[in-house]
C-alpha cells in the first residue's frame, strides 16, 4: 500500500495542537500508511523557506491546523494556503481542514472542504479531546484506506482532465514525456522568493517538484547540478538534457529586475515550448510536441541507453555495474521485441551483442560492450514507428 506524506501547517501559537496530533498519528505511522512533515523538522542552518515549499510540493495529504493565529499568520495564509489549495484544485494532493479553536474560516478559500473533527467542532470544545483526535485520526485512515476514497478519486481522475487552470499565472514547458509547470513567478522583493517547478508525465500525471533560489545558481548551473534537479523533477534520463533550458529560463525568471517583463524574457525561448498563461487561464492540457513525438516513443530505449554509459572519468563498483547491465541488457531486448516486427534485422542484432554479455568482463571489457549495444539500439530507435 502507498506510504502518503502529509505535510502540516500551523501557527506556532498552535503547537500543543500539532505535537498531540503526531502523537495520535503514531498508529498509522507504525501501519506504513503516513509520513508526517513539519517545519519543526528543519534543521539548523537550512534554507527554512525553500524546503518548506519543497515539502508542500511532495506532499499527498496537507492539514490545516486552523485557528484565529492561523488565519492571521501571513506565512501561513500567503505561502502555505495558497499552495495547498492550488494543489488541492488541481488534484494532485488533498486538504483537510482540522479546526483546533473557534475562528471565522468557513468563508476562506478552505472554507468548501469537510474539516475534522467530526462537524468541524474544534478540538478545543471537545469534553474529552482524546475523542476529537480519534475522530480525526479515524477520518484519516478511512480516508487513505477506502479505495473509492477522495484520493483515489483524485488519481484516477487527474489524466482524463482535457482543461486546467491555475490560480496564478505560470510558464508550461514541454518535453518528449511530460511538462515542466514554472509557478511564483510573479516579481517579488522578498529575498526569500523561490521559483517553483512540477513536472507532469502526459500519461501518469504530477511526478515530483522543486524550486530555485537565488543563492542556489551555482548548483543550478553545472552540468551535474542540472542533471540533480531533473532528477529531482523526475524527468526520465534520457530527457534531462532536454530539461536543461526549462532551468535556465527559471534561474533567468528568478534573477530578473522588477522593470524586466516575462513576455520579452520568453521571446528567446519561443523553439523551445514554452508558454505564458495568466491567472485562471482556461488550458488545453498539453499534449507532446510534434518535433518531440518519436523521442517519447523511443523513451525507454534511450533511457537504457543513458544507463550503460560509462564514463572514464568516473568510479565505478564492478559488481555494481554487472548488475546494472545484466538488468538493462534484458529490458531492451524485451522493449524492443515488443515495438519491432519478431523478424527484423535491427531486433536480431541486438539480440546478438545482448547474448555475448559475460559476466566476468572487465570494467573496459563492460565500457566496450555497452557502447556497442547502444550503438545498436540507436540503430534500432529509427524503425520503431
Amino acid at each position: 500500500m502507498k506510504q502518503y506524506k502529509i505535510f502540516i501547517s500551523y501557527t506556532h501559537k498552535d503547537e500543543k495542537f500539532k505535537e498531540q496530533l503526531i502523537v495520535h498519528l503514531a498508529s498509522l505511522k507504525r501501519l506504513g500508511l503516513i509520513k508526517e512533515w513539519h517545519d519543526r523538522m528543519i534543521n539548523p542552518g537550512q534554507e527554512w523557506d525553500g524546503i518548506v515549499k519543497q515539502e508542500l510540493i511532495d506532499a499527498d495529504i496537507i492539514i490545516l491546523l486552523i485557528s484565529s493565529d492561523f488565519i492571521a499568520s501571513n506565512y501561513c495564509y500567503d505561502v502555505e494556503i495558497k499552495k495547498a489549495m492550488e494543489r488541492h484544485e488541481q488534484g494532485d494532493a488533498i486538504v483537510i481542514p482540522v479546526v483546533v479553536r473557534p475562528c471565522d474560516w468557513k468563508d476562506l478559500p478552505f472554507g468548501k472542504i469537510q474539516g475534522l473533527p467530526k462537524d468541524a467542532k474544534p478540538l478545543s470544545k471537545w469534553d474529552n479531546i482524546d475523542d476529537g483526535y480519534l475522530n480525526i485520526i479515524n477520518g484519516i485512515k478511512s480516508l487513505i484506506n477506502n479505495e473509492s476514497s477522495v484520493i483515489s478519486k483524485v488519481e484516477s481522475n487527474t489524466d482524463l482532465k482535457e482543461v486546467i487552470s491555475f490560480s496564478h499565472d505560470v510558464i508550461i514547458g514541454r518535453l518528449p514525456r511530460g511538462y515542466i509547470v514554472i509557478q511564483d513567478i510573479e516579481f517579488n522583493k522578498n529575498s526569500s522568493w523561490s521559483i517553483v517547478a512540477n513536472y507532469f508525465d502526459y500519461n501518469e500525471g504530477w511526478k515530483h517538484g522543486t524550486h530555485y533560489h537565488k543563492s542556489y545558481k551555482r548548483t543550478w548551473e553545472t552540468l551535474d547540478g542540472q542533471y540533480t534537479q531533473s532528477a529531482k523533477l523526475g524527468i526520465p534520463k534520457a530527457d534531462r538534457n532536454i530539461s536543461s533550458t526549462a532551468l535556465y529560463l527559471i534561474m533567468e525568471l528568478r534573477e530578473r529586475n522588477e522593470s524586466d517583463k516575462i513576455e520579452d524574457i520568453l521571446k528567446t525561448y519561443q523553439n523551445e515550448y514554452f508558454n505564458y498563461y495568466k491567472e485562471g487561464e482556461k488550458i488545453t492540457k498539453p499534449v507532446v510536441p510534434k518535433k518531440f513525438i518519436h523521442l517519447k516513443k523511443t523513451g525507454e530505449i534511450r533511457d537504457i541507453i543513458e544507463e550503460l554509459r560509462i564514463d572514464s572519468w568516473k568510479n565505478y563498483y564492478l559488481r555494481t555495474l554487472h548488475e546494472d547491465f545484466e538488468s538493462n541488457r534484458r529490458k531492451a531486448y524485451l522493449i524492443l521485441y515488443k515495438k519491432l516486427d519478431s523478424n527484423h534485422p535491427a531486433l536480431g542484432f541486438v539480440k546478438e551483442i545482448v547474448d555475448k554479455y559475460k559476466d566476468d568482463f572487465n570494467i573496459e571489457q563492460l565500457r566496450t560492450w555497452g557502447n556497442t549495444l547502444s550503438d545498436a539500439l540507436i540503430d534500432a530507435c529509427q524503425y520503431i514507428k
